[in-house]
């Protein structure tokens, strides 16, 4: 989102919003990791985080939707640009409880900041 003009940001928001969250259903998505222990984005984390989790089919990574539609520039910052501008791909960790980056990344306060002002957006 930084790269558009801060003018059109607004404009730019909603378009990307009515066309909602990118949940693509692949037949089988692509594996990451060692040979022995290939591991690989499962659609049922859409279920769990239906408002926010994307998926690239050419990046093969994991994006977070809100945090890009309020992201002002990179951030690396916690992780934060993993979910916004690099993408997320360590599978293995997903399923790890609270350790679990999806969970934490809901928890950080750039997305929660986020989605409040996403919120806010959509009261107007």
């Amino acid at each position: 989102m930084w790269k558009y003009p801060v003018n059109i940001r607004e404009q730019v928001r909603l378009a990307y919003i009515s066309l909602g969250v990118y949940q693509i259903k692949l037949q089988e998505y692509k594996p990451r990791g060692p040979k022995n222990n290939r591991r690989r984005f499962k659609y049922a984390w859409f279920d769990m985080f239906p408002n926010w989790l994307e998926y690239s089919p050419t990046k093969h990574k994991a994006y977070c939707f809100l945090c890009y539609l309020y992201n002002e520039k990179p951030n690396e910052c916690h992780g934060h640009g993993a979910f916004t501008s690099e993408g997320f791909d360590n599978w293995k960790k997903v399923n790890d409880g609270d350790k679990c980056p999806l969970l934490k990344h809901m928890k950080s306060s750039n997305h929660k900041n986020a989605f409040l002002f996403y919120k806010n957006l959509l009261n107007q």
